[in-house]
């Protein structure tokens, strides 16, 4: 029986800082991300958020993403740096997908 890995994403201001897979679930490797990521974040500047997406109909893929560097800007909460964690499938196209939002997502941080 295969093991199921994690990819974690680490992106900020649009560049991919870090992509690292791990053994373990999504749910479990993403309280591992959101433990590791607490000394980063600075509660005097942004909120901590985890949210959960579930891309794609066919494969039904969960996305966790964790932003612990945001700020609002007017009516708009600006992120600029957000770890992902996802099962990690072998499939580099779904992958570099998913990269590529969130690079435009934090592109305007």
């Amino acid at each position: 029986m295969d093991r199921l890995n994690s990819l974690v994403i680490r992106v900020s201001k649009g560049e991919v800082l870090e992509k690292v897979v791990m053994e373990g679930s999504p749910e479990l490797i993403v309280k591992e991300v959101i433990t590791s990521s607490l000394p980063k974040w600075d509660p005097r500047k942004s909120d901590l958020l985890v949210s959960k997406y579930d891309l794609g109909s066919e494969n039904g893929v969960r996305v966790y993403v964790i932003s612990f560097k945001g700020e609002w800007r007017g009516n708009n909460y600006i992120e600029s740096e957000v770890l992902a964690v996802m099962p990690y499938t072998g499939d580099d196209a779904y992958v570099a997908e998913v990269i590529d939002s969130l690079r435009e997502y934090t592109k305007t941080g």
